[in-house]
Protein backbone atom coordinates (compact mmCIF):
# COMPACT_ATOMS: atom_id res chain seq x y z
CA UNK A 1 0.00 0.00 0.00
CA UNK A 2 3.20 2.29 0.76
CA UNK A 3 4.46 1.60 -2.45
CA UNK A 4 1.17 2.26 -4.31
CA UNK A 5 0.55 5.37 -2.50
CA UNK A 6 4.03 7.03 -3.30
CA UNK A 7 3.62 5.66 -6.53
CA UNK A 8 0.74 7.75 -7.33
CA UNK A 9 2.44 11.04 -5.16
CA UNK A 10 5.11 10.41 -8.03
CA UNK A 11 2.50 10.32 -10.57
CA UNK A 12 0.42 13.54 -9.80
CA UNK A 13 3.93 15.38 -9.55
CA UNK A 14 4.62 14.40 -12.47
CA UNK A 15 1.56 15.42 -13.84
CA UNK A 16 1.42 18.87 -12.32
CA UNK A 17 5.15 19.22 -13.56
CA UNK A 18 3.87 18.68 -17.55
CA UNK A 19 1.03 21.09 -16.50
CA UNK A 20 3.42 23.64 -15.39
CA UNK A 21 5.49 23.05 -18.79
CA UNK A 22 2.57 23.05 -20.74
CA UNK A 23 1.77 26.51 -19.86
CA UNK A 24 5.24 27.98 -19.89
CA UNK A 25 4.81 26.75 -23.74
CA UNK A 26 1.76 28.33 -24.25
CA UNK A 27 3.07 31.45 -23.08
CA UNK A 28 6.36 31.13 -24.86
CA UNK A 29 3.63 30.52 -28.31
CA UNK A 30 2.55 33.70 -27.23
CA UNK A 31 5.66 35.94 -26.91
CA UNK A 32 7.22 34.13 -29.97
CA UNK A 33 3.91 35.65 -32.33
CA UNK A 34 4.37 39.03 -30.09
CA UNK A 35 8.07 39.22 -31.16
CA UNK A 36 7.29 38.28 -34.95
CA UNK A 37 4.30 40.92 -35.35
CA UNK A 38 7.02 43.45 -34.02
CA UNK A 39 9.75 42.15 -36.30
CA UNK A 40 7.55 42.31 -39.25
CA UNK A 41 6.97 46.25 -38.71
CA UNK A 42 10.57 46.72 -37.74
CA UNK A 43 12.56 44.67 -40.70
CA UNK A 44 11.64 46.50 -43.48
CA UNK A 45 12.20 49.73 -41.97
CA UNK A 46 15.88 48.80 -40.68
CA UNK A 47 16.98 46.75 -43.65
CA UNK A 48 15.65 50.37 -45.74
CA UNK A 49 18.73 52.18 -43.23
CA UNK A 50 20.83 49.64 -43.74
CA UNK A 51 20.60 50.15 -47.87
CA UNK A 52 20.56 54.47 -47.37
CA UNK A 53 23.68 54.01 -44.80
CA UNK A 54 25.43 51.75 -47.39
CA UNK A 55 25.07 54.28 -50.53
CA UNK A 56 25.81 56.96 -48.20
CA UNK A 57 28.81 55.09 -47.36
CA UNK A 58 29.63 54.86 -50.69
CA UNK A 59 29.27 58.10 -51.79
CA UNK A 60 32.14 59.37 -48.97
CA UNK A 61 34.59 56.75 -50.32
CA UNK A 62 33.88 57.65 -53.81
CA UNK A 63 34.60 61.74 -52.59
CA UNK A 64 37.22 61.10 -50.32
CA UNK A 65 39.36 58.70 -53.29
CA UNK A 66 38.49 62.04 -55.88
Amino acid sequence: DKLKEDFKTLHQAVLGKVEEYDARMKDVGIELKAVGKVFKDVIPVFTENVKELKNITSQVKEEKAR
